[in-house]
């Protein structure tokens, strides 16, 4: 019984990382009856330290903004790592009344340890940056469009014919914009409209010349 009990304390323990922005709580998960917390800040270094300190037999994240680069530096260095879906039902906290960072750690290395830690499969980093770039595309798009929007309100409130088509927002469309526009301090109550065109006009870059 005295060698089995050495063995078992002697394993590489189950690290499961409830990630956050700044810090990060960590769970030594060796069995029921042996579980340790730390806290770590969330850096590359500090992460590299633990591991190297530790080394784990595999280590648990939730699928999160973070989980990539940890995922990858894990990899890197020789050692497993699983990401958890937490989307799915069997991560749900039905029944427990308080929820914090230990708790979802603990959790992460109590489902593993029991096969019941429900998973998704991180896509490599080159897709994962495309994708984070076409994302980042399409968020600069719609904010395109929302200040075009908004250009048009106010010449529509104002009753002169709002901007449209490509033209109007090539250089020689904005200037034309421009040409009815004041500086704020120079507007009067009635024209505080003409303030707020160059305000809004400079979010919108020229889309090429019209042509």
């Amino acid at each position: 019984m005295q060698a089995i009990t050495k063995s078992k304390s002697a394993a590489a323990p189950i690290l499961a990382i409830d990630l956050g922005k700044y810090k990060s709580v960590v769970c030594l998960y060796r069995s029921a009856d042996d579980v340790r917390f730390l806290s770590i800040p969330t850096t590359r270094a500090e992460l590299t330290r633990l591991l190297a300190k530790q080394r784990p037999a595999v280590v648990l994240i939730e699928a999160c903004l973070l989980a990539g680069w940890v995922h990858d530096l894990c990899l890197a260095l020789g050692v497993k790592c699983v990401v958890a879906n937490t989307a799915s039902e069997a991560w749900k906290f039905k029944h427990t009344k308080r929820k914090t960072d230990r708790d979802d750690a603990k959790r992460l290395a109590e489902l593993y340890a029991l096969g019941q830690l429900p998973t998704v499969t991180l896509a490599s980093p080159g897709i994962r940056q495309r994708r984070a770039l076409l994302e980042h595309r399409q968020k600069l798009v719609g904010r395109r469009v929302a200040v075009q929007n908004r250009i048009r309100a106010i010449f529509v409130s104002q009753g002169l014919p709002a901007p449209r088509g490509a033209a109007a927002w090539s250089k020689s469309g904005l200037a034309g914009m421009a040409a009815r526009a004041r500086p704020l301090a120079e507007c009067d109550v009635l024209e505080l409209w003409r303030g707020r065109l160059p305000i809004i006009s400079a979010l919108h870059p020229p889309q090429g010349d019209g042509r």
